[in-house]
């Protein structure tokens, strides 16, 4: 997955386009806070067990990562 987001702060949304269920965040750099996410949910390190276990369930594929404000 290509990192969608520019180097700059914000909030952001990872949405499961299955079950339409969303996880909010907000970053300084979101940049490299993507490459957190997807790194620890490629490795099923994710802290946060329910988005870890939708991750886990539905696939890289079934997730929209997304810029609500910059």
């Amino acid at each position: 997955m290509k990192n969608p987001f520019p180097k700059t702060s914000g909030i952001y949304k990872i949405r499961n386009l299955i079950t339409n269920v969303a996880y909010i965040g907000q970053s300084r750099n979101l940049h490299q806070r993507f490459k957190a996410h997807t790194s620890l949910l490629r490795r099923g390190q994710h802290w946060n067990n329910h988005l870890q276990r939708s991750w886990t369930k539905h696939g890289e594929s079934a997730f929209l990562f997304e810029i609500v404000a910059l």
